[in-house]
């Protein structure tokens, strides 16, 4: 007979904190955004990416909790 065994992982809180850095490197790029020559767009990028990142980030602490 073979059993199977649920292994817990860790895999929300990687994806978690991946996603916290990537999140984190968006807002550094919107705050340089600011200051650049074409703020606007790259601010928005940056804006928008720190959203999605931010969300994806929640995300995986509730997918792979």
């Amino acid at each position: 007979m073979t059993t199977q065994s649920a292994q817990p992982t860790d895999k929300g809180t990687g994806y978690a904190v991946l996603f916290g850095v990537l999140a984190t490197i968006s807002a550094a790029v919107m705050y340089v955004g600011a200051t650049s020559l074409a703020p606007q767009m790259v601010g928005a990028v940056g804006f928008a990416s720190v959203l999605v990142f931010g969300a994806l980030a929640i995300l995986a602490l509730h997918v792979y909790s």
